[in-house]
């Protein structure tokens, strides 16, 4: 039998065992109460003991071989619905800009994904999408040449001026409060000031239709 349990912190190696307990404390503990170092003399010897192997699956996106249902799987998945969503706007648009003016609501995750892969995908999204529209404003044209530049502030220091920095943003068209999605047709980049405005302009019409309900109980009043 291998030496595996789904029970252990890292099932694959001698780790601690991190069965719990009815009322929420380590079923097997040392006097400490401290859970058990799980060596392969303590497994063979576990009542409680969960092998349950998962089967070695080929990828067909990367080539390589996942566990059956591990986050590992389901984030090569993921990344490949993202690269086609690339792939399908290069198509569509051959001159730049390279996003739906209008935005879109296309799902670019599976309903199932899990938000640490989304929160991994979006920076990787981010990057592209700076790099698709070269660094510049899609609305003023500023050009910052990379992510981020320095800029003179007469303002800092007490009046005596001074540089800041400042960093491009990656604006939601479409916003996701009203079901815009990280698909990249729905997305441009935009220098702080321009992005500043279209956040404005969101909470105007958001509090204006809040107004309009009949049942909106305004908290400051």
């Amino acid at each position: 039998m291998p030496d595996f349990c789904l029970h252990r912190l890292d099932p694959l190696r001698e780790s601690h065992c991190g069965l719990l307990d009815d009322d929420g404390t380590y079923k097997m503990t040392k006097e400490t109460g401290m859970p058990i170092f799980c060596t392969k003399e303590v497994l063979r010897k576990c009542p409680y003991r969960n092998g349950e192997i998962r089967t070695l699956e080929f990828c067909p996106y990367c080539k390589k071989r996942h566990y059956a249902g591990s986050g590992e799987q389901k984030l090569c998945k993921e990344k490949h619905n993202v690269n086609e969503a690339f792939t399908e706007l290069r198509k569509e648009f051959s001159q730049p800009p390279k996003y739906y003016p209008d935005g879109t609501r296309k799902p670019i995750y599976s309903d199932w994904t899990e938000d640490w892969i989304r929160v991994y995908l979006w920076r990787n999204i981010r990057q592209r999408i700076l790099r698709r529209d070269k660094y510049t404003c899609q609305d003023c044209g500023a050009e910052f040449g990379k992510s981020s530049r320095k800029v003179y502030d007469p303002s800092l220091r007490h009046g005596k001026g001074g540089y800041k920095k400042e960093s491009l943003e990656v604006h939601h068209i479409i916003p996701r409060s009203l079901g815009g999605s990280d698909h990249p047709g729905n997305l441009k980049t935009l220098c702080p000031d321009c992005h500043k405005k279209y956040g404005e302009l969101h909470r105007t019409r958001c509090k204006h239709i809040c107004y309009e309900d009949e049942d909106f109980i305004d908290p400051w009043e």
